[in-house]
């Protein structure tokens, strides 16, 4: 059976229906016709919806079978949207009530693809007329449809365009304005809901959106935005490429950040980019808050918007620019002391500025369309009428002409015209300048009348220069950086013996002193580099041979180095000779030192030497009762005590004593201080002590710092008579600031003050109170030794001390000592009290130049129990204790030695056998004093027994603890 038209297909389902009824047609030729129709779905329900019939033409339409529909809801067919609004219930229904309802709508075919169909569903009813279902006739118009919807959304764009186009010729606001406009008409032609435009950063990549279009309950998104807060396209739009998305949530771009951008309505996208000179500017969005599918014409459309947008804005943007140009060329030539015109070929004023209200008595308004007959009369047309043709020649005219005053007053115009050619080239007017030149016509005669006069006073003036050139006495020289001579004055040859033929075009480096010369070059380079010099002294040679000094200022000039120089030779032998004068006075100030050192040293060792040899004396009597000779054992053991103390205050101050630094708390040390000073100081004396909140540290000799401290108190004591107030205050983290003369440093530094309220020290004697034995107490008060302690521990130290002191009020010290950090954990060492250790078992090599000595201290040892034998220098030490040490514990060696020192046998020992102890001994080594002890454990001469043979058991004892 052929294919039926639609119209065919309709006549014969109402004849099927009427035949139907009366029965007169049989089932086989209903089925023909139902099958035949293969362009037309034709779909039978119930009355409830059901699927009942499916023909050929519906399979061919939507892609089902009839098995697969039948018993089906008709619903399946149609789109989500219809099914949730109930439009298969509708249909049914209006086709009850009016036969017939028609629809042209989207529907659905297998795999959920849409077609457009154009139908209409009728009832279907038995031979008595009853309901009982519908029938629903289709046909696929899918490609009209879409053609008539491309068809109506291209006009739609052209009116669109058309209308953009009208307004961008007719808007006369602000950029953003214009933009706003292009972006509503843009989002209504294409029905989205939100259009922008906006500066892009790509360096920041971020969007600037003034403002834009909204609609349909979306949001403005005005403000600055970031690019990757809304997915990774930014990438696309550097490149210059549009980025179109379809659907946020499925694109691999912004799948991530889909939820943002359905936040601002933009479930699909256009982001259009305005690339200017290959450089990203802008951007034009489009922004759809459901998915869609961007059609090829309406992405075209979007481009030609974004396009005719942005030269509009350009065009603006230029327009703007050119009034405010212009405005602002207005305001500089009305600001300008000229008078300045344009003039077109028929002789009439198209510009002019405000001067001519000055020239002419008129504002510029009224000059513009008047001639320059109007303005200037016949008489000053013909005085400039030969300039202005050669102006409209082409040629730039200047001219002078007298122009008075409205008053009458002389005034001199100096016009200029200037040609201006139009695009073709040909003149087409000239611009007028005119300037009031009075004054500067009246000072370029008075200059001229003054020339002659400055030649003149420039000739004198040259031989006055010329005068002073030849009978200076001092030096005068012009040369190359290079140091060719090129100019020098008669007093080259009085100072220095050479004539100037000699020295012109001579290198001046040849008469410099040999020692000299590298200064002088160096001082050469600065000048060249443009430095110049208020005093450059350095020798050049007499032409006898001999040197003379001279002291030049030198100048940078003209590419050569001038100078005037001053002979200073007699002056530097002066200095030399003073400087002689004051070394001889300071070696006879160390002679007068050294003797009073030694006057005092052997006063005082005489003294401790006197007690020692009376209590011997005594000692050797026999029968003498025990009382007594203890008094004289504990008296001898008492003076020696006081030699050492002696020797170590002398030694501190000489910075020749071997310390002991370790790390200690300042503030711990000062309290412990301050509270065995009420012994010393006395009861009447009020001792107060001011510390910081946090603790400070030093590394020193805890026993020399102790010491200086109490000679510092002692010292206060005594000038407050026994009765004051005595403070120690403690201040970290301070500069050291310049102490007598000596620079200060950075510190770090601890400042320990001690202040009394004493009678101070007069001016006189604060410059030497730090000498050794000097005192100002009485005979037998004091040794003058305390503060040389101080000063000497101060320096070996790495500080100084420094003392204020005003008379009726007070002195205050202070001691600065460098801060160091805070010490690790101290590890507890072995017991040091108690009666002397025993040392039997224990072997110990004793290394001593000295017999006496020698022998005295293996006796010791001996009778404390250790087994010793005596060596007596480092060579015979090394050489007796061989490759291992031959089986002894110890080596207790004396530092200063003939040939090999203590400290060397010390450290060939620990390279040769690291594990054997070392103890040295020394009452003084300039070598310990300056690098310290080398890591060895020392002990101070003169030491006892106890103290020898306990450093002894620690010694062996700590490194048998190593092992």
């Amino acid at each position: 059976m052929s294919l039926l038209s639609r119209e065919e297909l309709e006549a014969e389902v109402r004849r099927l229906r009427e035949r139907a009824r009366s029965g007169s047609m049989d089932a086989a030729r209903q089925n023909a016709v139902f099958e035949s129709a293969l362009d037309f779905a034709i779909v039978v329900t119930d009355r409830q919806g059901t699927i009942t019939g499916w023909n050929s033409g519906s399979e061919n339409v939507m892609g089902w079978t009839a098995e697969e529909m039948r018993g089906q809801d008709a619903a399946r067919f149609f789109t989500p949207e219809d099914r949730a609004n109930g439009r298969v219930t509708y249909e049914m229904e209006t086709a009850l009530k009016n036969g017939r309802a028609q629809d042209e709508r989207w529907h659905l075919k297998q795999g959920e693809e849409r077609f457009w169909a154009s139908g209409e569903m009728m009832p279907l009813r038995d031979e008595d007329d009853r309901h009982i279902g519908f029938v629903k006739i289709m046909r696929d118009r899918t490609t009209e449809h879409l053609a008539g919807v491309a068809l109506r959304a291209g006009e739609q764009r052209r009116q669109a365009l058309l209308e953009l186009s009208d307004q961008l010729a007719e808007h006369d606001h602000d950029t953003a304005s214009l933009a706003d406009m292009a972006s509503g008409i843009l989002g209504r032609a294409l029905g989205v809901q939100l259009v922008g435009y906006g500066l892009v950063d790509r360096e920041a990549e971020t969007i600037d959106v003034e403002r834009d279009w909204t609609s349909g309950g979306a949001h403005s998104i005005a403000g600055t935005l970031r690019f990757r807060d809304f997915g990774s396209y930014i990438e696309d739009i550097k490149r210059g490429e549009t980025v179109v998305v379809g659907d946020a949530r499925t694109d691999p771009r912004t799948s991530a950040r889909a939820e943002a951008l359905e936040g601002i309505s933009a479930r699909a996208f256009v982001n259009t980019p305005v690339v200017e000179h290959g450089r990203l500017v802008s951007l034009l969005f489009v922004c759809s808050a459901t998915p869609r599918e961007w059609t090829k014409d309406e992405l075209l459309f979007i481009r030609e918007v974004a396009a005719q947008t942005r030269t509009a804005t350009a065009r603006k943007q230029a327009e703007t620019a050119l009034r405010a140009s212009e405005a602002e060329l207005r305001l500089i030539a009305d600001a300008l002391p000229v008078l300045v015109a344009f003039i077109d070929r028929s002789l009439t004023y198209r510009f002019a500025n405000a001067a001519y209200q000055v020239w002419f008595g008129r504002p510029p308004e009224t000059v513009l369309g008047r001639t320059v007959l109007d303005l200037v009369g016949e008489d000053g047309l013909a005085l400039r009428r030969e300039g202005i043709e050669r102006a409209f020649d082409g040629e730039v005219v200047e001219m002078d002409l007298d122009w008075p005053w409205a008053d009458g007053r002389r005034r001199i115009a100096a016009i200029r015209y200037t040609p201006r050619r139009d695009a073709s080239g040909s003149v087409d007017g000239f611009y007028v300048f005119v300037q009031d030149v009075t004054d500067l016509r009246d000072a370029a005669a008075l200059l001229a009348a003054r020339a002659d006069t400055l030649a003149r006073e420039v000739a004198e003036r040259t031989a006055d220069r010329n005068a002073l050139w030849e009978l200076s006495n001092d030096l005068m020289l012009r040369c190359t950086f290079a140091g060719a001579i090129t100019a020098v004055n008669p007093a080259w040859t009085e100072t220095l013996g050479w004539r100037e033929a000699e020295l012109l075009g001579r290198n001046l480096f040849d008469l410099i002193h040999p020692d000299d010369m590298a200064h002088t070059i160096e001082g050469a380079r600065e000048l060249s580099e443009g430095v110049g010099h208020a005093r450059f002294d350095n020798r050049y040679r007499h032409r006898d041979g001999s040197y003379r000094w001279i002291s030049w200022t030198t100048r940078p000039g003209g590419g050569l180095i001038n100078a005037v120089g001053r002979d200073i030779t007699a002056e530097k032998e002066q200095a030399k000779a003073l400087e002689a004068t004051a070394e001889a006075l300071r070696q006879s100030q160390k002679m007068e030192a050294v003797g009073q050192l030694t006057g005092g040293v052997a006063h005082d060792f005489n003294n401790l030497l006197t007690i020692i040899r009376s209590s011997v004396d005594f000692l050797r009597r026999p029968n003498l009762p025990e009382e007594r000779r203890k008094r004289y054992m504990d008296a001898v053991s008492d003076t020696v005590e006081r030699a050492a103390k002696l020797t170590g205050q002398l030694l501190a101050f000489a910075r020749r004593q071997a310390l002991k630094p370790e790390v200690v708390s300042v503030g711990d040390r000062l309290r412990g201080v301050a509270d065995m000073l009420d012994t010393v100081t006395g009861a009447r004396v009020r001792v107060v002590t001011e510390l910081p909140e946090h603790p400070c540290f030093i590394e020193a000799d805890v026993s020399q710092f102790e010491t200086a401290l109490v000679n510092m108190a002692v010292n206060a004591r005594d000038a407050m008579e026994g009765e004051g107030t005595l403070t120690l205050r403690l201040t970290c983290g301070l500069p050291m600031p310049p102490i007598r003369g000596h620079g200060g440093g950075p510190g770090p530094f601890a400042k320990i003050e001690l202040s009394d309220t004493g009678t101070a020290i007069t001016e006189e004697d604060l410059t030497r109170i730090f000498e050794p034995f000097f005192t100002t107490k009485e005979v037998g008060k004091g040794t003058g030794l305390g503060l040389s302690q101080v000063f000497g521990f101060a320096k070996q130290s790495g500080g100084d001390v420094s003392v204020q002191s005003v008379v009726g009020e007070g002195t205050t010290f202070a001691l600065y000592l460098p801060e160091v950090a805070a010490p690790m954990d101290p590890v507890s060492d072995l017991e040091e009290t108690g009666p002397a250790p025993d040392g039997r078992g224990l072997r110990v090599l004793v290394v001593e130049d000295n017999i006496e000595v020698g022998k005295f201290a293996t006796q010791i040892l001996e009778d404390l129990g250790y087994r010793t034998e005596w060596a007596a220098n480092a060579e015979a030490a090394l050489e007796r204790l061989g490759s291992d040490g031959d089986g002894f514990d110890v080596v207790f060696s004396d530092v200063v030695m003939p040939g090999m020192g203590g400290i060397a046998l010390a450290e060939e020992l620990r390279r040769r056998l690291p594990t054997m102890p070392v103890l040295l001994a020394s009452g003084y080594s300039h070598v310990l004093a300056q690098n310290g002890t080398h890591g060895f454990e020392l002990l101070h001469k003169p030491y006892s027994a106890d103290q020898l043979s306990r450093m002894l058991r620690r010694l062996i004892h700590s490194h048998q603890r190593r092992r």
